[in-house]
């Protein structure tokens, strides 16, 4: 893992909070969330796994919101809207799958 996060501020995510990320490679990476953090509702146009190593969330995929905690793993489709609230800090892994 790389030893310097790359930090960042979403544009829709709250302007006070900031995440940290690492690029671990091939696709996969690291991230740190803030509690109080809201990512709103986004897209991506690969699929995507979640897996949530620390804190606790609820993460709104369609019509649909799910508990996020610890050992949680959603997939994300591509090009389906999705939204994460943190509401303890939160650690990630995130992988980016290409869509067949």
């Amino acid at each position: 893992m790389s030893s310097q996060p790359k930090s960042f501020k979403p544009s829709d995510i709250d302007a006070d909070k900031e995440w940290d990320v690492y690029d671990l490679g091939s696709d996969f990476y690291y991230l740190v969330a803030p509690a109080g953090a809201v990512m709103g509702d986004h897209t991506h146009e690969k699929a995507e796994t979640i897996w949530v190593l620390s804190g606790r969330g609820k993460f709104q995929v369609g019509d649909e919101t799910f508990e996020l905690t610890p050992m949680t793993e959603i997939y994300v489709a591509s090009n389906v809207y999705h939204k994460l609230t943190v509401q303890e800090d939160m650690t990630f892994i995130e992988q980016r799958i290409e869509s067949s």
